[in-house]
């Protein structure tokens, strides 16, 4: 999965300090995002209509792992094999998995799903929260994941119609409406950087 503005560079890249800063500031916001929208991705996950606990589990676009740990909460007996283009998720995802018992339950797996895509076995459940919106050809991963379920298994797809509100309508008092300006200016940033 391609994100705007995470161009690749090599490790002697005169900005390779300043992308391992960007990068330790996404996973950290990641985290924060995690926390704030458990109470959402637990009921997602408590709602799915599965007929029976799924084994194996792909969690396509995994961040740091809130989709993968609450899914695992979910179906404590399943693996989950979770994807994500950058080491940096992937290495806080098994840091949080170690940390919760789930090790055993979590194989990561570092790989771009705009271009070919890693063997990811027959799952019954593929899981893509929030990462849909960043495939360059969506039609084409729909296909690869119809390919890549098990039969009779379900594609589970997680994207916010807006971000959650946090401000009453009247704040701040001196020029209410600040949250509802934020909202209108990230929904204009998103409509220029998003497919």
């Amino acid at each position: 999965m391609t994100h705007p503005g995470h161009a690749a560079h090599s490790a002697h890249s005169p900005h390779s300090a300043h992308d391992a800063d960007a990068q330790h500031d996404q996973v950290d916001i990641l985290d924060l995002d995690a926390e704030v929208l458990a109470e959402h991705i637990a009921s997602i996950t408590a709602w799915l209509p599965v007929k029976a606990a799924p084994r194996h589990i792909v969690d396509l676009g995994c961040g740091t792992g809130a989709g993968t740990l609450a899914l695992l909460t979910r179906f404590p007996d399943a693996h989950v094999t979770a994807v994500d283009t950058s080491a940096g998720h992937l290495n806080r995802l098994r840091e949080k998995a170690e940390a919760a018992g789930l090790a055993d339950h979590v194989r990561t797996v570092e790989a771009d799903l705009d271009g070919d895509w890693p063997d990811l076995g027959a799952p019954e459940l593929v899981w893509a929260s929030a990462s849909m919106h960043h495939m360059a050809d969506p039609d084409r991963t729909l296909r690869q994941v119809h390919d890549t379920l098990a039969p009779g298994g379900l594609f589970a797809v997680v994207e916010l119609a807006g971000f959650p509100r946090f401000l009453p309508e009247d704040a701040p008092a001196d020029r209410p409406g600040l949250e509802e300006r934020c909202h209108a200016a990230i929904d204009h940033h998103h409509a220029q950087q998003v497919p």
